[in-house]
């Protein structure tokens, strides 16, 4: 599945969220979504950067990913819930994730509630 912007989106400065133009868009990435009817989803994009005057180049705040996770919000909200019902090694397999990857989903979720 691919996500792309309208021409003419504005996007915020990551840092100020200054309102800002696409000046270009980073290389394509990919990140697990929800399954949909039992298949493995991927989100594709080239997620578009600003060019800010204060802090320069950066990319743009992504409306289903947070910076530098692998996963949409969407999966990463499934996977905390199933994780609290499961111990990792079930959760991981229910989900289809590596146990590497179903702790660093605990990581951040642990990062975002100490902020």
């Amino acid at each position: 599945m691919w996500a792309e912007h309208p021409k003419r989106t504005r996007f915020g400065c990551p840092e100020c969220g200054a309102d800002l133009a696409v000046y270009d868009h980073a290389e394509e990435r990919a990140w697990r979504h929800l399954d949909g009817c039992a298949f493995l989803t991927c989100l594709h994009a080239r997620p578009p950067r600003v060019e800010c005057p204060t802090h320069g180049v950066r990319q743009a705040a992504l409306a289903w990913a947070e910076p530098m996770s692998r996963f949409t919000i969407l999966l990463e909200r499934l996977a905390i819930d199933v994780l609290k019902e499961c111990d990792v090694e079930g959760a991981a397999r229910l989900l289809r994730l590596s146990w590497d990857e179903a702790w660093r989903l605990i990581d951040r979720a642990v990062a975002r509630g100490l902020r």
